[in-house]
């Protein structure tokens, strides 16, 4: 599957670079791909990383972190930092939302 927001569209559209905002991943969530910048994840993460971005694609903007953990069955962390904490570049991802509790997919 493939998500190309409204703005890059446009900006396609127009002929002007569309590396901003551009999300593609696996079906199995395995590697995600945001901004030309490809991030692979494992296990939970995965499931995590699956979770958000659907939520995304639904056009919500930012979703709460307990009910992903509780949902991927590891409600006994509600830390993103625990859950991704061997991971590197999830931070270029995924992002704090607002309010506190929230998080997103980083496109802007």
């Amino acid at each position: 599957k493939n998500f190309i927001s409204h703005e890059v569209l446009e900006r396609i559209w127009k002929g002007q670079p569309a590396a901003d905002g551009a999300l593609s991943y696996e079906p199995d969530f395995s590697s995600v791909t945001l901004n030309g910048e490809t991030h692979h994840f494992k296990g939970k993460q995965q499931d995590f990383v699956k979770r958000l971005v659907e939520s995304h694609l639904k056009g919500q903007t930012s979703t709460r972190t307990t009910e992903i953990m509780t949902a991927i069955g590891v409600d006994h962390t509600r830390r993103i930092s625990n859950l991704f904490s061997k991971h590197k570049s999830w931070k270029r991802l995924i992002d704090y939302g607002s309010p506190r509790g929230y998080c997103r997919i980083r496109v802007d």
